[in-house]
């Protein structure tokens, strides 16, 4: 018998993307952005994908910690 309730999503695969958290400085708490990029990609190139503002606003640009070892 099936249970009435919601079924779980399958694991994420990521493949060739990595993760990398920029927390923006906008004077409210907890502002920030998860951004997905290629393996290969370094942090000054997760910033040339941010806009305008939030380059102005990006206080630290971190790979996520699960990926550090791989990237």
């Amino acid at each position: 018998m099936e249970s009435d309730g919601p079924t779980p999503r399958p694991r994420r695969r990521f493949g060739n993307k990595v993760q990398w958290i920029v927390d923006l400085d906008t004077g409210r708490f907890g502002d920030w952005l998860v951004v997905e990029v290629d393996r290969s990609a370094t942090e000054e190139d997760v910033r040339r994908t941010l806009t305008r503002t939030q380059k102005k606003k990006a206080k630290s640009v971190k790979l996520v910690t699960r990926f550090q070892e791989t990237a």
